[in-house]
């Protein structure tokens, strides 16, 4: 919802800019004002751009506040826990979707740009794999034994002129 509203503010704060330094009304009357030259002309891309930056400031107001009172949730006490902590890189690409994590072909829990999520599984063997918006990664055979956790690693890499989706064991 944050990121949806963040997006279509940005687009009106630059159609808006473009609109006031073409038709030189405020607030790009002000920077047109200010940065007129004897002539009587002025740099419409600096001046457009000092509008965008101006009409951007809420925003960026806002979400500094956002960033700074929302808490990241911990993970729960996984100790003597079976199962599989999935962490997702944050990444730009496909950052608007979450993943779902696919435990023998049904899907058991769903992992956010640049979150953790733990699935909790019975000792044995299962068929692992994230399955993203567009793109799934390979088919990864884990074995667990009780109390054991796997973790893993799962984002997007840039391949030729798309980005595959990979699931990786987490050595960090």
């Amino acid at each position: 919802m944050i990121k949806r509203f963040a997006i279509v503010y940005i687009l009106v704060a630059l159609v808006a800019a473009l609109i006031t330094t073409i038709m030189q009304v405020q607030p790009a009357l002000f920077f047109i004002e200010l940065l007129v030259d004897d002539r009587g002309k002025f740099p419409m891309t600096f001046t457009f751009l000092l509008t965008v930056f101006v009409l951007l400031l809420p925003l960026l107001l806002m979400m500094v506040i956002i960033r700074l009172t929302t808490k990241q949730t911990p993970l729960p006490d996984l100790t003597g826990k079976t199962g599989v902590l999935v962490r997702r890189e944050r990444l730009l690409a496909n950052g608007f979707y979450t993943d779902n994590i696919m435990v023998n072909g049904e899907k058991k829990a769903t992992v956010s740009n640049g979150k953790t999520a733990f699935v909790e599984l019975e000792p044995g063997s299962y068929k692992l794999f994230v399955k993203g918006a567009t793109t799934a990664t390979p088919v990864m055979d884990i074995a667990l034994t009780s109390g054991q956790r796997v973790k893993l690693k799962t984002g997007y890499r840039p391949d030729g002129l798309k980005t595959s989706q990979f699931l990786e064991t987490d050595l960090a």
